[in-house]
């Protein structure tokens, strides 16, 4: 049985981590998208205003991938 202290966490990130992450990732921005136009459709010129929010979540998810893939 191993102590605590011998315990420790390896720290990877391979191309398959990258591809599950990005798709886990996209997915909701594609589920925003879609659902956005259904919006503009029923709500009309008062739907563009929630492009404005869409927008602040895409850049968001972006900077944090960013993020990710920078370290």
């Amino acid at each position: 049985m191993e102590s605590a202290a011998d315990q420790h966490l390896k720290r990877e990130f391979r191309a398959r981590d990258a591809l599950v992450f990005s798709f886990a990732a996209i997915s909701p921005i594609a589920a925003i998208y879609s659902v956005f136009g259904l919006v503009l459709v029923l709500a009309g010129p008062v739907g563009w205003w929630g492009y404005v929010a869409v927008l602040a979540i895409s850049v968001g998810v972006a900077c944090t991938l960013g993020l990710v893939a920078s370290r």
